[in-house]
């Protein structure tokens, strides 16, 4: 098995748009989940700019995926081989990580999640510094990504956070390890 995994951070606005050009220039059907109560639909390039803040996770596949399912785990049992997109959280002031992330053998789609990765690669620097908001302890992140639509939240005063919120350690773009 293949995996892809890149870790990054992006305005939603800019999640937006790499999902539509993902389906676009892969060529992939594109499906829009949330959780609590699990729900999964298709959904069309044109209805990504209007998902709600509800959607936790964008699939892309390669073919229409099965959408009878009550969970998560059902879903990815349904629909092997796909390419997921976890939309990190905008609100109240901070802004949680994206996780673009796939596990497949399948040669066909190996090829286009790694197209779709080398588009995400493309639009993110690498680098960031996280710090502890207990102790103060950093380290440095080097593979972690983050965009320009990131970096001007950051600059705005929008904090940086992992997935389990502003919670976890602080995250600052770039690999300084100067705390502000």
């Amino acid at each position: 098995m293949t995996d892809i995994s890149i870790q990054f951070h992006a305005a939603p606005d800019e999640l937006r748009r790499y999902a539509q050009d993902v389906a676009v220039q892969c060529g992939v059907k594109m499906t829009s989940v949330r959780y609590f109560p699990f729900h999964s639909e298709s959904v069309t390039v044109d209805a990504v700019a209007a998902i709600s803040s509800s959607v936790r996770r964008l699939v892309f596949s390669l073919q229409q995926p099965g959408l009878v399912c009550r969970s998560v785990l059902e879903f990815e049992a349904l629909n092997p081989d796909c390419l997921r997109l976890e939309l990190g959280r905008f609100q109240a002031g901070w802004l949680s990580q994206s996780w673009l992330v796939a596990r497949s053998d399948d040669p066909d789609a190996l090829k286009k999640w790694r197209l779709a990765a080398k588009l995400l690669r493309e639009r993110t620097r690498a680098g960031v510094t996280a710090i502890n908001r207990g102790t103060g302890a950093q380290a440095v992140m080097k593979n972690f990504r983050y965009s320009e639509g990131a970096l001007e939240l950051e600059k705005s005063g929008v904090i940086m956070c992992p997935p389990q919120g502003k919670n976890g350690p602080a995250i600052r773009l770039g690999m300084s390890t100067e705390v502000t």
